[in-house]
């Protein structure tokens, strides 16, 4: 406050000294004609001068213009003003001139400057003229981005605050399956959870057992049912996936700053979702397997789990491998459903679907059974027989699955391709599981050599006994009960192993033991297996009393 009174203060004064010069100069002009010129020079300078202080004192007198910056910090150029003026004046003043000309015996004015002196004033006057019209230019400038910015800001806040009318989205990456086979009690427990604003769901079991195929025919009924809820596909096997998903979602709405490079974009998109701008709206997490990314162990490292919105206008379906991901990123095992294999119904309703060939039923069954019912196996064998028709049909095929070790690994590596599975991923069965296998071996060692010691035994019939015997022949083990309880728990979370009904029973799929085998015979662990399989039975039976006092064993198990 005080600056501003200093500095109109000081331009009072110069407006003031002007205006005593100019009439100074009017006198001079009278009795010294021989200066016109240069008087005249004088007092247009002035005039200019003037002019340019008037109107810097009706900006810097509007309480409206504060923000003048440049100009307030004037104070010192418009004092060097006024101290030239105040010497010119001074020069000027007819009674010392009269008093100096009277000693000479001279009675009119004659003009105190030379053309050089009034020369250097006017320079000087036009100097301090420029400096105060170009701080009101710059100061002005500045005001008018200021408020071209204020009106950028309030125009991005009122898109980000008022609602945009967007069309619905859906941007499921798959056509709809018109051979899909319906599964009631998961649809219906799918339907269950979406009505009752459970928020996160999902669907667990091993790859191929038709979780995102479920979830693509659930994503088109709900769409079908009401095109207004916006769907969003995520692909969550990697990080970049996740994102680039995300990136989508944020085009497709075309939500504020989705394209400037500091844009958060993960941020962004769930905190539109969050939003009731958004809308109902229903999103598929896809392949969510790894614990890790979700739940990085790393301080540093953002989970992925935090991005997921919380809302009650908006559902999450959760596709994966491993029950503790879902069961994290859903909160509740009641929001769960363990997908299993097809009942011989809904297998031999696929294997019509997809055959392009006539079959007998009974081979057909015969093959669903040999395939465990799975999705993913019944699809690629039915792919592999209509590429080889007429020289392949159900029954050759049957033949050379149960030929051999080695023919059945040789079709279960077939991958004929499948356009409603993501392109990213094999549609081989063993490739398919062995992603999971190695994901176990990543997270837990033990349990993947479980699972391989496990895939000697007969699938049906795994005692749990010779497994006890098997654990605890490993030394490395400290606590060998909570070490053996931990790996079951492993293969179980990944649907890989199941309890029967008498406890003290396991089982593997005939496919997974296949795949399993198939997976270990790459590996030089197979011998050592081999030889713990043989020494655990040995030691079992002999324990229960099957074998003679000597121990002795004829080595068939």
């Amino acid at each position: 406050m005080a600056e501003a009174v200093g500095l109109t203060a000081s331009i009072i004064a110069i407006v003031e000294l002007s205006t005593k010069i100019g009439k100074l100069c009017v006198q001079y002009s009278t009795e010294a004609g021989n200066a016109r010129a240069e008087i005249s020079r004088l007092e247009n300078r002035l005039t200019d001068l003037n002019a340019c202080l008037e109107a810097a004192q009706r900006l810097l007198d509007d309480p409206k213009n504060t923000a003048l910056a440049t100009a307030r910090s004037l104070v010192d150029s418009l004092n060097a003003c006024k101290r030239e003026l105040s010497e010119v004046q001074d020069r000027l003043d007819p009674g010392s001139a009269r008093k100096a000309m009277r000693r000479f015996g001279l009675r009119a004015l004659k003009w105190p400057f030379d053309s050089k002196e009034i020369s250097t004033v006017v320079s000087n006057l036009e100097h301090y003229k420029q400096t105060i019209t170009l701080s009101l230019q710059v100061d002005q400038t500045t005001i008018l981005l200021d408020m071209s910015q204020r009106v950028q800001d309030l125009s991005l806040q009122e898109q980000s605050t008022t609602s945009v009318a967007r069309p619905p989205c859906f941007n499921v990456p798959f056509n709809r399956d018109q051979d899909f086979v319906a599964r009631p009690d998961m649809t219906a427990w799918l339907r269950d959870k979406y009505s009752s604003s459970t928020g996160r769901m999902a669907l667990v079991g091993m790859g191929g057992f038709g979780k995102s195929q479920l979830a693509i025919n659930f994503a088109y009924s709900i769409h079908d049912e009401d095109s207004n809820v916006n769907v969003f596909w995520v692909h969550a096997s990697s990080k970049p996936r996740f994102e680039e998903a995300y990136r989508a979602i944020a085009q497709r709405m075309k939500l504020p700053k989705r394209d400037e490079p500091s844009t958060d974009i993960l941020s962004l998109v769930r905190d539109w979702l969050q939003n009731d701008e958004s809308g109902s709206w229903l999103m598929i997490v896809d392949n969510a397997d790894d614990v890790n990314l979700f739940y990085p162990k790393g301080i540093d490292e953002r989970p992925l789990a935090s991005f997921l919105p919380k809302v009650q206008h908006g559902a999450i379906l959760v596709t994966s491998r491993s029950l503790d991901v879902a069961e994290r990123l859903t909160g509740s095992r009641k929001n769960i459903f363990q997908v299993s294999s097809m009942d011989e119904a809904q297998g031999l309703h696929l294997i019509r679907n997809k055959l392009t060939v006539s079959f007998e039923h009974d081979a057909a069954v015969e093959l669903l059974q040999v395939l465990d019912y799975i999705p993913l196996a019944i699809t690629q064998a039915a792919a592999y027989i209509n590429r080889r028709s007429p020289r392949e049909s159900v029954e050759t095929y049957l033949k050379s699955f149960q030929e051999s070790d080695q023919k059945r690994k040789s079709l279960l590596e077939v991958d004929l391709g499948d356009l409603r599975r993501d392109e990213t991923v094999s549609n081989s069965v063993i490739t398919t599981w062995q992603v999971t296998f190695e994901r176990i071996r990543q997270e837990k060692p033990s349990a993947a050599n479980f699972l391989s010691f496990m895939s000697l035994f007969d699938h049906k019939g795994i005692p749990e006994f010779a497994l006890h015997y098997y654990n605890g022949k490993l030394k490395h083990r400290e606590d060998k009960a909570a070490g053996f309880e931990d790996d079951l728990d492993v293969l179980r979370s990944y649907s890989l192993v199941y309890v029967t009904a008498n406890r003290d029973i396991f089982e593997l799929h005939a496919t997974v033991q296949a795949c399993t085998r198939a997976w270990t015979s790459s590996s030089d662990k197979l011998p050592q297996l081999k030889s713990l399989f043989i020494y655990s039975m040995h030691g079992a039976t002999a324990t229960l009393g099957f074998c003679d006092t000597g121990g002795a064993t004829d080595g068939r198990y």
